[in-house]
Parts: C-alpha cells; sequence; structure tokens
C-alpha cells in the first residue's frame, strides 16, 4: 500500500495534530487549567522532596498528552493519533513527550474517535516483524470495553496490509469486523514491541465513510474547553491510581491484582506497587513468568510518567533480560549501578512505583500452579556469582555442568559454545540429538508439544536445557518459543528441525484432512520455524540449520507416497535455502536417515482409516511388514545425533547427509535408474527445441 511510507507514527498526519496541541496548550483557557490542575494536584499528592522535583517535567507530559487526545475526540473527521511519546523536534519546535497514566514504555498507544452511529474503515499494514500484541480495544465513553479484535490474528494480506470494517452491522463474511453500539466512543490501539530493535508498529488509517460532515468541526475555544476539562480528567486519574498504590505497604507486592477478564487485557495480568529505599539498599524482584509470551519491569514516579528509556535502563522486558538458571528472573533496582544482571535504573530515586505486566499466556491462562508468581525484599548485599570470562557478577548459568560460570556475552563469544534450537525432542532421534548436544556441553531449546516428557532435560543439565512447550502447527508457540531460546541464549546458532510423523496410505486412500495434517506439521512446520529463527541468524551472519528428511525425501515407495510428499517438499526447501543464505553466513544441511530403531513406525505411525482392498497385495503388505519389522530396525538413533553433532562442527558442511547402508543403496539404485533413463530417452530430450536459425 503506497500510502504507507515511512515511519508508521512519526507520521505527517502525526505532526500536525502535535503542533496544532502545541499551539493549543497556549490558549489562555488552556494555561488557566495547567495552573489550576497543577495546584490541586500538588496538595493532594503531599509529594516528598524527591517527587516535587520531578513534578514540573511529568505534569508538563501529561498535560501535553491531554492536548493531543483531546485535539482528535470529533467522529465526523478522524484521525489516527498517537498518545504517549518521548519528547522530539518536529519542524524545529521542541515537542514534549506525552506519557501518562503509568504507560508502558514498550507500547505504542493510539486513538481513533468512532461514533456508534458512522461507518468506519481502518487501513493498514503490518510490518515484516509483528508485535507481540496488538489489539484494536473499541471503547464507550468511560473506557469500558465495547469489542475487541486481535491484531495478532486478524486476517492480514501476503504484502502485509489488513483492512478493518467498523459498524453496528454484523460481519457477515468481512474477516477483520468491529461491530460497534451506541455507546461505541473510541478505539484505543495497542503494539506493544518486544524486541525494540526489530519488532515493526502497524501503519495505520482511517476513513468515515458516507457524506459530508453535517455539523461544523470545532471551534479553537471549543478545543480548549475539551482540553482543559481532559487535563483535569488525566490528573484525577493519575492522581488517584498513584494515591491507592502508595497506601499500600512499601516492597510488598500482590499478584491478586489481574486486568479485565473480557476486554482487551482478558489475557493479561497486572501487578502494582511501590519502593522504598534507604541509602545503599537495593530492591530486588525475583518473577516467574506463569507461562507469559511478554511481560515488562518498568518504574515509574507517583505523577504517572515512566522513567527515562533513553539515558537510563527505566524498564526491562523479558527480551531484554537474563533468565536465572530454573528459567525465572532477577531484577534489582537500585539508583546506581549494582553491577548484576537486570539492574533497573531507578534515574536516582529511593521511591517509586514497580509495575509488572505479563500477557499473551496462551491455552487456559497465567500457570501460577507451576511455580509463576513474584517476590521481592530489599538488601545490601551482593549475592552473586561472577563470571570466569568477563569477571561481572551475577551469572545466571554456567558452562558447561561443572564449569566455571559464564554470562552470556562471553558464552556467545566462545565457538566451542553453540545454543541449539531441536523441535519434536520427546522420543526418537530428537531426543537423542538434545542429550548429545547437552553432553557435549553446548545449550538446547528442548521443546516437545508435551513438556513433561523432555522434563527431564532440565533436571539432568540445568538452565543449559529450556524446556518449552512446541506445537510446530501453531505459529503462536513457534514465535513465542523461538523468542524465549533468544531471550535465554542470546541467538540460535543451531537449528534443528525434528518434528514431524509418518503416515501410510495408498494415494486413493488418503483422507485429505489427514493429508493436510500432515504436510502442516512436517513441512509447513519447518518453514513457520525457519521463519522465526533465521531473522536471528542474518542479524549475526551464522547459524546452522539442519532439518531431518528421510530417505523416503529421496526415494519413494508404497505406502509413503504422502509422507515421501512432505519430505521431498523439505528435500526442495533445504537446496534453495541453501543458496539463499549461504552469502550471509548461514549453512544448511538435510539429514537423510534410513530404517532406524524409533517410534516413527510404531506409535507416531498414523494410516488410512479407509483401506482399499484392491491395494492390499502391494501398498498393504508393505504396511503389515513396516509395522512387523518397527523393532528390529538396523539403525541407531544415537547414531544419527551423533553424526549431527558432528555436521554442526563443520566450516564447510555437506547439504545432504545419507545415514544407513539402506538409504545408501536404494538412493544409488535411484540413481542408477535415473542415468539410464536418461541415456535411453536423451534423443527425446533433446529434440524438443526451435531449430537453430
Amino acid at each position: 500500500m503506497s500510502e504507507f511510507t515511512g515511519d508508521p507514527v512519526a507520521t505527517a498526519s502525526q505532526h500536525e495534530q502535535e503542533l496544532a496541541a502545541l499551539e493549543l496548550t497556549a490558549h489562555p483557557r488552556v494555561r488557566a487549567a495547567y495552573r489550576s490542575v497543577a495546584e490541586t494536584w500538588l496538595a493532594r499528592a503531599k509529594p516528598s522532596d524527591a517527587m516535587r522535583e520531578r513534578f514540573d517535567a511529568a505534569f508538563a507530559e501529561v498535560m501535553f498528552s491531554a492536548a493531543v487526545w483531546s485535539s482528535n475526540t470529533d467522529k465526523l473527521r478522524p484521525k489516527v493519533s498517537c498518545i504517549t511519546r518521548i519528547g522530539h523536534p518536529v519542524a524545529g519546535r521542541a515537542i514534549p513527550g506525552s506519557r501518562w497514566g503509568i504507560d508502558n514504555p514498550d507500547s505504542v498507544y493510539r486513538v481513533i474517535p468512532i461514533s456508534g452511529d458512522e461507518r468506519y474503515v481502518i487501513r493498514g499494514r503490518v510490518g515484516p516483524h509483528r508485535m507481540t500484541e496488538n489489539y484494536f480495544t473499541l471503547w464507550d465513553a468511560n473506557m469500558g470495553t465495547v469489542a475487541v479484535l486481535n491484531g495478532r490474528t486478524m486476517a492480514v494480506e501476503p504484502d502485509g496490509s489488513f483492512t478493518i470494517t467498523v459498524d453496528s452491522e454484523p460481519a457477515g463474511d468481512r474477516p477483520n469486523h468491529v461491530q460497534t453500539t451506541p455507546e461505541a466512543h473510541e478505539f484505543y490501539i495497542r503494539d506493544v514491541l518486544l524486541h525494540w530493535e526489530r519488532d515493526d508498529p502497524n501503519h495505520l488509517s482511517v476513513q468515515r465513510l458516507g457524506g459530508p460532515p453535517q455539523t461544523p468541526a470545532r471551534t479553537l475555544d471549543e478545543q480548549a474547553d475539551a482540553t482543559a476539562a481532559m487535563m483535569a480528567h488525566f490528573a484525577n486519574f493519575t492522581g488517584k491510581l498513584s494515591h491507592g498504590i502508595y497506601k499500600m505497604a512499601p516492597n510488598q507486592f500482590d499478584l491478586a491484582w489481574s486486568a479485565d477478564k473480557v476486554g482487551a487485557m482478558r489475557n493479561q495480568v497486572y501487578v502494582m506497587g511501590r519502593f522504598d529505599l534507604r541509602p545503599g539498599e537495593a530492591f530486588v524482584v525475583d518473577v516467574s513468568d506463569g507461562g507469559a509470551e511478554y511481560f515488562t519491569v518498568p518504574l515509574s514516579n507517583i505523577w504517572g510518567t515512566t522513567l527515562d528509556i533513553v539515558d537510563h535502563t527505566g524498564s526491562l522486558n523479558k527480551a531484554q533480560s537474563t533468565p536465572n538458571d530454573d528459567g525465572s528472573y532477577t531484577y534489582v533496582i537500585a539508583p546506581t549501578d549494582p553491577g548484576v544482571a537486570n539492574w533497573i535504573d531507578s534515574d536516582g530515586l529511593l521511591e517509586g512505583i514497580l509495575t509488572l505486566r505479563m500477557a499473551e499466556f496462551g491455552g487456559d491462562g497465567p500457570t501460577w500452579a507451576r511455580g509463576g508468581g513474584w517476590s521481592s525484599s530489599t538488601s545490601s548485599n551482593e549475592r552473586s556469582r561472577v563470571c570466569a570470562g568477563c569477571r561481572r557478577p551475577n551469572v545466571r548459568s554456567s558452562w558447561p555442568a561443572g564449569a566455571p560460570p559464564i554470562c552470556a556475552g562471553c558464552r556467545r563469544g566462545r565457538t566451542d559454545m553453540a545454543c541449539w534450537f531441536i523441535t519434536g525432542c520427546s522420543t526418537g532421534i530428537g531426543r537423542e540429538i538434545a542429550s548429545a548436544a547437552l553432553e557435549a556441553g553446548h545449550s538446547v531449546a528442548v521443546t516437545a508439544r508435551n513438556t513433561g516428557s523432555v522434563a527431564d532435560f532440565a533436571d539432568r543439565f540445568g538452565d543449559r536445557a529450556l524446556v518449552l512447550p512446541l506445537d510446530v502447527t501453531n505459529h503462536e508457540q513457534i514465535t513465542a518459543a523461538v523468542s524465549a531460546a533468544e531471550s535465554a541464549f542470546g541467538g540460535i546458532d543451531v537449528l534443528v528441525n525434528n518434528a514431524g510423523y509418518g503416515y501410510m496410505a495408498a494415494v486413493e486412500e488418503g483422507d485429505d484432512a489427514e493429508v493436510r495434517k500432515l504436510f502442516d506439521t512436517n513441512y509447513f512446520g519447518v518453514v513457520d520455524t525457519l521463519k522465526a529463527v533465521l531473522p536471528g541468524m542474518r542479524a549475526r551472519r551464522r547459524g546452522h540449520v539442519i532439518n531431518i528428511s528421510s530417505m523416503t525425501g529421496l526415494v519413494a515407495n508404497p505406502p509413503n507416497a504422502y509422507y515421501s510428499s512432505t519430505k521431498f517438499a523439505l528435500e526442495a526447501l533445504t537446496e534453495a535455502l541453501s543458496k539463499e543464505v549461504a552469502p550471509l553466513g548461514i549453512k544448511v544441511t538435510a539429514i537423510e536417515p534410513g530404517a532406524f530403531r524409533t517410534d516413527w513406525a510404531a506409535r507416531s505411525m498414523q494410516e488410512s482409516s479407509t483401506p482399499i482392498g484392491d491395494y492390499d497385495e502391494n501398498v498393504g503388505a508393505r504396511k503389515a511388514m513396516i509395522k512387523a519389522f518397527a523393532d528390529h530396525l538396523p539403525g541407531d538413533p544415537r547414531k544419527v545425533a551423533e553424526a549431527v553433532l558432528m555436521v554442526s562442527t563443520l566450516d564447510d558442511p555437506p547439504l545432504r547427509l545419507l545415514l544407513g547402508r539402506d538409504v545408501l543403496a536404494a538412493v544409488r539404485e535411484k540413481i542408477a535408474d535415473l542415468t539410464a533413463s536418461i541415456d535411453q530417452w536423451e534423443s527425446v530430450t533433446k529434440d524438443v527445441n526451435f531449430p537453430k536459425g
């Protein structure tokens, strides 16, 4: 969509609104409200000297946000407004920041005025890296949820464009439709960036459908009155919020406060509290994410603006944090750097507001019963381990087991250590590869649909085994697992695509739904995992993709027509990918095992439920033979794992590695047959071109 170019937030419309809001703040009625609201707020807050020093700058931001927001409330002439930004220049003028209400530094907050009596279309484009969270929440005038559209699951065109329809009619066949009510007042749109350097906020535009507006736009005086009213509302809202938090006991937090169960925040948990330290103390918080794909720990002053995120680390989210050995996180809040991981800089303050926001749990919500939650304490003692490499304290992992502790930064700098991501680790070849890699001292993201089947890895190998739930047909799980691995290990060096299963049927017997499910796992599961991992490898200009293919990916025989089709497709993908990424420093290998003693031909095997008698002597007989010999196959899965580890160390690994005497014989026979056929039909092959000249 050609209209969407440049920065998705710093748009021409946004700059126009900000300049207009700046002029509005000079209006006499707004200036009078500014002074009145400030006096009232200060008198009610009774701040400490330290917080009083922060008031003027914070108040300026809160009031400017009110001006930006209030200037875009015309439902007949709607615009997209970003309502929380840090200070920046526009056309040579200094635009104040506009943070308020204890904002989330990871979030891009935008609003669009909406009337339930009108029809609108919102157009946009997602970036190459979509946000961890993206919600289009339709509010009433009291910020109550009318409707929600999840931007992560909405229909998007191949070029990234999308269209959202908004009116009072049912959706019908419209894929991204939000049905309004008479109470509809405003869209509140939240894009949450987990990876600041990568994630892309959506481009957005809005259009009211129908004829020209029948009522005039507001006068400047009317806009000033609206801004003055919103200034008072913002101060009252934030003041009550801060006052409630400051009624709580200091340095104590409670997970009991959860957000709206039915609206945009239905899959979120909020925790709020305050820290209050003496000189020389630090506030230590231990967090277990409860299965959340995203969480953030920002600091705020009592005026509702988060602390400096430009020159200070006033917040940390999951991707920016270093995990502990058990997968939890420990944060240290202090005004000066204690030299430990996950320090959150309080910017000289000994008091303030600390929030924890967890989101995108998936499944049935937070897994508190499995250790989620948080605890906190104040401490003046450093209880950290020291990295054997760089000597920085607070190391949360060691490499390998029993060795001196080594931090993630030093780990990434050592060529003898690698971070692996392996799919399908519950049994067979995947489990053996994970075991071998961990035993060799590598870190491994051990994934399985049922994490109970791989829980023993964490018991055996500690923090070097990151156990993650992963169904490769679930795109959100892939994204979450890859993000977790990258956060824990600092990147993925070796990707092993192993997840898959068999399906036996004659072509005519194949069930359409089962065949598509087979492709979703064996082929598209690999594609989606690749797309999640490759950006990190490209950025680092290194990595090794190892795809576990099969002898049947090279030689097809009954009853494996469909299974072979998935592996033939994987072979083509592997071959093309190797040529695409070689200039980027990324290596690619396909492993082609023959008959190995795994559960592939037993528990994991699926077959057609509607066999056809005419195929009994051929396809049926081969099915029976495969099942009969499942426990007597010659290949040792451990040897596959050893071969994979060997290949991962090579500077120039093979594109294909055949494993097993059976696959070697079968492929050589196929090559001989193919060569003979080519030679036999060479004259026909050549006789298809136009005559020369």
